[in-house]
Parts: C-alpha cells; structure tokens; sequence
C-alpha cells in the first residue's frame, strides 16, 4: 500500500498562470491496482512542493500557500 500526491493537470505546466489554482489528488495504491480520488483542496504551481516525498514534514504544499494551515489535512 501507498499513497501519493499528485497535481490534477489538464494542460502543460508551462501554460498555466502564476495565480491560476490547480486541484491536488491522491494516488492510493493497493493490490496492484490504482484509485484516483481528489481531495477538494486547490493550490497555485509556486505553492506545489515538487520535491514533497524527501522533506521531513512529507506536506506537498508549502509554507508559501496562504491557506498553507488548512491544506496541511490533505
């Protein structure tokens, strides 16, 4: 079993506005199968921790994020 987080892009990264807000999901793996549920929170491309599984806190969403306290629960 694993658990992944994972931004819900509909277009190229390079395509979206800096303030333009893009839903985060989760990847749940368990018994070689793959299920895709989204979270309900959104958050901007400078906000995303790409790096987020080598930090101690494991949170994807930087401290940066306004509602950074809020997202902390994803």
């Amino acid at each position: 079993m694993s658990v992944y987080f994972n931004l819900n892009l509909k277009k190229k990264k390079s395509l979206y506005s800096p303030g333009e807000e893009i839903p985060v999901n989760v990847y749940y793996y368990f018994d070689k199968k793959k299920l895709n549920v989204s979270t309900g929170v959104k958050t901007t491309l400078k906000d995303w921790n790409e790096n987020w599984k080598s930090t101690q806190s494991k949170n994807p969403i930087k401290k940066s994020d306004l509602n950074q306290k809020l997202r902390t629960y994803v």
